[in-house]
């Protein structure tokens, strides 16, 4: 998927719980579940309103609403995972975190 960045809630108080972006794109507004904010802090990422981004991911229904979940977020050049292949969600602990998610960034980052 690839839009505009909306907003950026860095703790959501409804589930998914974690960091949301609402994107928009050419289909209207998405909310897509970034997982933890401080694994994007420590990747030295940001998501700001109308930074164009890109995510890969899955859509998912949540009670009566959809959520995109992020496995993949591009800004630019920059590109950080958030989850996994397998859809768990990546959690930073110090710069093992990093380097892990870094790492499956570009295991990851190829066309889909």
């Amino acid at each position: 998927m690839q839009g505009t960045v909306v907003k950026f809630i860095e703790k959501s108080d409804t589930a998914p719980f974690g960091a949301h972006v609402i994107v928009q794109t050419a289909a209207g507004q998405v909310d897509v579940h970034v997982g933890e904010a401080r694994l994007l802090k420590q990747s030295n990422f940001t998501l700001t309103a109308g930074n164009s981004i890109r995510v890969v991911g899955i859509a998912r229904t949540n009670g009566s609403s959809r959520v995109f979940l992020a496995r993949l977020i591009q800004a630019g050049s920059n590109v950080v995972a958030v989850r996994s292949t397998t859809g768990l969600p990546y959690v930073p602990s110090g710069m093992r975190g990093k380097q892990v998610s870094l790492e499956a960034a570009k295991q990851q980052a190829g066309a889909r």
